[in-house]
Parts: C-alpha cells; sequence; structure tokens
C-alpha cells in the first residue's frame, strides 16, 4: 500500500566523524574512540550547505584532522495532520568504528521506519493482509485460487 502525504515539518542530524593521520585515532582502525561531531538542518538548502565538499575541507583543517566524513544522516518529517510521521537514517558501516556488527547486519546502511495514525488506512492494510493469508492457506491446502 502507498500512502502518499504532504509533510510539514521536516528535520533532519548530520554526524560528522574525523580522524587523525598518526595518533590514536586512525581510520583503518577499529578503535573505538573516533571522534564525532554533529549538526542539524531543516531545510534542503540547509543540508546541501552542510554536505558539500567546501564544508567538510573547511571543517577538516579547522579541527586539524586527516580525514571528515559523514557517519550518519537522518530526517524525520510530519504531515500536517499528524496522521503519518517518518524517519530515515543511513550509517556509513564502512568508517563507523563504535558499531560491533553481527555477520547478518554488515550490509545494513540504514534504517526506515513510517506511523501510520489513521483508521481508514489500517483497515485497508488489515483486508489487504488478510487476503494475502487466504491466499498462503488455499496454496497449502493445494486449492490454488486465483485472484
Amino acid at each position: 500500500m502507498i500512502v502518499t502525504k504532504s509533510m510539514d515539518t521536516v528535520k533532519g542530524y548530520i554526524e560528522y566523524a574525523y580522524a587523525y593521520k598518526v595518533g590514536m585515532f586512525e581510520e583503518d582502525t577499529n578503535d573505538p574512540d573516533t571522534q564525532f561531531e554533529s549538526d542539524t538542518f531543516s531545510s534542503l538548502k540547509e543540508f546541501l550547505v552542510k554536505v558539500s565538499p567546501d564544508m567538510i575541507e573547511e571543517m577538516r583543517k579547522d579541527l586539524g584532522v586527516e580525514w571528515v566524513w559523514i557517519s550518519h544522516v537522518s530526517f524525520e518529517a510530519t504531515s500536517k495532520d499528524g496522521e503519518v510521521s517518518s524517519s530515515l537514517s543511513m550509517f556509513d558501516r564502512r568508517k563507523n568504528q563504535n558499531i560491533t556488527l553481527e555477520p547478518f547486519e554488515k550490509s545494513s546502511h540504514g534504517t526506515v521506519s513510517v506511523k501510520l495514525d489513521n483508521a481508514d488506512i489500517e483497515s485497508r492494510l488489515m483486508e489487504n493482509l488478510q487476503k494475502v493469508k487466504r491466499i498462503i492457506d488455499n496454496a497449502l491446502d493445494e486449492h490454488v485460487v486465483k485472484y
């Protein structure tokens, strides 16, 4: 089921990671002490400025580090009526040393969640789930029903 609604409020979070070439903070080690900085944004223009190569380079020079990279970006949005809210988080798992990954998580680079607070949408979703259950039950009983 696809639900499309205009989002009233959109906000986001950016996490920058940085490491020194020599010393205790090195990008290619599993050192849990990698340094982080964070920032927020509330518009596309702000976001584009904060992820621009110029901003990253300026941060690298100001901090006196060898590397700066964006290790996490997340977006949150809510519809005007409050019925729909969503969030999207993306992570740079290759370089984020603070996260210990299980083998099955190594391909995971983010999460998406959507919250629907609308009885009509919920009832249509339940109807669709019941149809899917009926199809599966019929297939298991070897009475395939075409829909």
